[in-house]
């Protein structure tokens, strides 16, 4: 198969996964050129509009904790499935 990339940049990001990593690590700034950003899906551009959104959906769908019995409970399942669900259709 074809790969559509013209150059790749490889960053160490070896000491931020050795503190546990996670969405910082993706964070990382990419400045694109207007040609670059207008191929880009604009449903994945980060608007006032979807960070509010996005906001609302955390607040409605993420538990402040979370215990081991949780995780026996099915309703933990049905939550996870309606905030997937949820977060899907925002994101189109």
């Amino acid at each position: 198969p074809q790969i559509p990339l013209e150059e790749a940049h490889f960053i160490d990001i070896r000491q931020s996964m050795q503190n546990g990593g996670g969405p910082a690590c993706l964070r990382l700034p990419a400045p694109l050129t207007e040609d670059e950003e207008s191929s880009v899906n604009p449903n994945f551009l980060l608007t006032d509009t979807l960070l509010d959104k996005l906001t609302t959906w955390v607040e409605n769908h993420y538990r402040d904790h979370l215990s081991p019995n949780d995780l026996q409970d099915p309703k933990l399942h049905k939550e996870c499935q309606e905030a997937l669900h949820e977060l899907s259709s925002l994101l189109k």
